[in-house]
């Protein structure tokens, strides 16, 4: 941390924000606006400023920081309230196991609370830096997380004198660090669609025909953010906040579909250029698939689907990419989700031994909607679309199959396929136990 010259401790300070507490209907009007501008695309920066302010003006005498994680160290975020002297100080930051409460947050994942830095042994060659140029006794770190579980960044409160957060306090915390989140997470995601955008479009006319047509699919689930944070508004100020869990599991589920489109692209763009490379591990074939079936449990209720899974003897130990594997077989399981209402998938696993090579091999059965022989012979193109109309009805942009297609022959394996329309689709996938 660099040093600064001891100065006032107060010189530089601005919470000229937190003077009137905040009533309940601003506070939630204050939730809704933020959740609108993360929404709505606002620059990452300003999001958080706009968080950390939310925070500090509903407490005393509290300053808030937001950092983010880039690696191994800790980058400006916001910080509202302090000088940039503040943030200039922790830019570049390591993280560790000792390196206050920001860094060792950072690094356990945990939340860290020092109730009195001065005597903690975390700050141990911070600790006077914080007193003398700020006058902040007491510092609560909580670590920012992904959906995923990965670190994203910290959110801090720094106050004037010794103490550990009330219950008020970790309320406030808990949704600081939710929002902060979303908006990390956005904020990235939208880096990665312009990243993907620039490699599809300096390939060729029909992946930038392409990705214009992905348009659609890449606006529609974020309208669906958009839409149900104005349910959530109007129902808040109408005073039906029942119905708020189920506007904000929609908001959820609608996010959760922007991710899988984004990392599809991401995916379809890295097989293109080579970037994707398989590492060798050994695992349990079984406990694998178990851990999959387990996954995507959730899915089946949505759609009414009864799931079963058997092995056809013992499957053994695999020598080659666990992640990849689980990628393609959560992709066909879900693609069987998607076109099966009321109906059964059925996954079977079994070990098959040809001459000296030896494979695991999964088929995927469903009572779906099945395909006809066009879709059939194009089903693994990338830029391939099915039915519209079915394609429409059932959601879906092309990517999925094409990806676990890709990632299956990076392994040496193989896909089979057959379906009929109207009764169903099974599709059987090999791979080595090796990579070859």
């Amino acid at each position: 941390m660099k040093s600064q010259a001891a100065a006032n401790p107060s010189s530089g300070l601005d919470q000229s924000s937190a003077v009137a507490p905040m009533s309940d209907a601003e506070r939630l009007e204050g939730q809704q606006k933020l959740i609108a501008d993360i929404a709505s695309g606002m620059s990452l920066q300003q999001t958080l400023q706009g968080i950390a302010r939310y925070i500090e003006r509903q407490t005393s005498d509290t300053f808030c920081s937001i950092v983010l994680l880039q690696g191994n160290l800790l980058r400006r975020g916001a910080a509202p309230s302090m000088p940039s002297s503040f943030q200039d100080a922790l830019d570049g930051l390591i993280i560790g196991p000792r390196c206050g409460s920001c860094g060792t947050a950072a690094y356990t994942g945990q939340q860290i609370i020092s109730r009195d830095v001065a005597r903690d042994p975390l700050w141990e060659g911070y600790a006077q830096w914080l007193i003398d140029n700020y006058g902040m006794h007491a510092c609560w770190a909580t670590p920012i997380t992904s959906a995923a579980g990965q670190v994203l960044g910290v959110f801090s409160m720094y106050r004037r004198v010794h103490g550990e957060p009330s219950e008020k306090e970790q309320a406030l915390i808990r949704t600081a660090v939710h929002l902060a989140a979303l908006a990390i997470e956005r904020s990235s995601y939208e880096t990665e669609i312009s990243h993907v955008k620039e490699i599809m479009e300096s390939t060729s006319r029909a992946k930038s025909q392409f990705f214009a047509n992905m348009g659609h699919e890449l606006r529609t689930p974020l309208a669906a953010i958009l839409g149900y944070t104005d349910l959530i508004s109007e129902e808040l100020h109408a005073g039906a906040n029942d119905s708020l869990r189920t506007d904000l599991s929609n908001i959820k589920v609608a996010a959760q579909q922007l991710q899988k489109l984004v990392t599809n692209l991401l995916d379809i763009a890295r097989l293109d250029i080579g970037q994707i490379k398989p590492q060798t591990e050994s695992f349990d074939a079984r406990e694998l698939l178990n851990r999959i079936v387990a996954k995507a449990a959730p899915i089946y209720d949505r759609k009414h689907n009864h799931f079963a899974f058997e092995c056809e003897g013992e499957l053994g130990v695999l020598n080659t990419d666990s992640a990849l594997i689980e990628r393609v077989l959560e992709v066909f399981l879900d693609n069987a989700n998607k076109f099966t209402s009321d109906g059964k998938i059925h996954m079977t696993a079994r070990r098959t031994a040809v001459a000296e090579s030896e494979s695991l091999v999964v088929s995927i059965s469903d009572t779906g909607i099945g395909m006809n022989e066009q879709q059939l012979e194009n089903l693994s193109q990338i830029f391939f679309l099915g039915d519209p109309t079915s394609t429409r009805r059932h959601g879906g942009s092309g990517l999925g199959l094409a990806v676990a297609y890709g990632l299956c022959h990076l392994l040496g394996g193989s896909v089979e396929v057959r379906s009929e329309v109207g009764k169903g689709s099974t599709f059987t996938i090999s791979i080595p136990n090796q990579i070859r």
